[in-house]
């Protein structure tokens, strides 16, 4: 919990979205190390853990709220970087406003989302964002955490009566996440739910209901504290099919950070050439 300051106004005080996510960074990094944070990522690994082994490609990009995750860590795909607004964020490779990516057009087989949507100031740029870096065919992954459970509804009201930096009251419905992706020609291939039994229970009211999490997985219950959606970029028209040394020649999506080389005006280098 960020203290605020009696002298902001009344709506200021009880809108922890007015905060940008460089400053909430180190409260969400906190609560994923927390029991019930790591609870909730066990649930969301075993989620990775089957669906990154599946996907292949050249190039994973991994969009998180805690850079200190291993997100990727089930992927086959060896170039793996992540990117995070946060300048001396460990493990990533580059700072950049998430909302406006340094990355070069079509250029990534594999993007994974995760929460941030939930925590961007424009998730529907982030999303375009993450679609115009995408491969045609490519696959997006992405994880959110649903309103209308037992976690989000505690945190949307945490979020009205106290500046938690975790918290959010505008957490996206997984059904409006559907339409957006439709509207940017994304096929829907999963979507699923976890985290059924509270992860704020204590260990032995979790324990009695284990039950639950078993049900719900199976049933696919709309009520998970967190969903998870694979989607695939499709592009209209037929797919291009590439020779083996076409492939070799795809574009690095970190070009874009490279210095530019520039050329040597030397006059030994003339006289070389001529």
């Amino acid at each position: 919990m960020i203290p605020v300051s009696d002298k902001r106004t009344g709506e200021e005080k009880n809108d922890g979205q007015n905060l940008p996510l460089t400053l909430r960074l180190p409260a969400i990094q906190k609560w994923y190390d927390s029991a019930i944070g790591q609870r909730v990522w066990q649930c969301e690994k075993k989620l990775l853990d089957h669906h990154l082994p599946d996907l292949f490609g050249y190039h994973l990009m991994s969009l998180g709220v805690c850079p200190s995750l291993p997100l990727a860590e089930a992927s086959p795909i060896h170039h793996r970087f992540a990117l995070s607004p946060v300048p001396d964020a460990s493990n990533v490779a580059a700072c950049s406003v998430l909302h406006e990516l340094p990355i070069e057009h079509e250029s990534v087989d594999v993007a994974l989302l995760h929460h941030s949507l939930d925590y961007s100031e424009d998730p529907h740029q982030l999303l375009r964002e993450s679609a115009r870096v995408l491969m045609p065919y490519g696959h997006l992954l992405i994880f959110g955490f649903q309103r209308w459970s037992a976690l989000g509804v505690q945190q949307m009201l945490r979020s009205k009566f106290g500046v938690d930096p975790v918290a959010s009251h505008d957490f996206i419905s997984v059904n409006r996440l559907h339409d957006w992706l439709k509207l940017l020609d994304f096929e829907i291939l999963k979507s699923r739910h976890t985290v059924y039994v509270p992860p704020q229970m204590g260990e032995k009211f979790r324990h009695s209901l284990q039950w639950l999490e078993r049900f719900g997985w199976g049933a696919q219950l709309p009520f998970g504290s967190v969903y998870f959606v694979l989607a695939r970029k499709t592009v209209a028209g037929v797919r291009p099919i590439h020779a083996p040394w076409e492939k070799m020649a795809l574009r690095n999506p970190l070009s874009a950070l490279a210095p530019r080389p520039v050329a040597p005006t030397s006059r030994s280098h003339r006289s070389r050439l001529h």
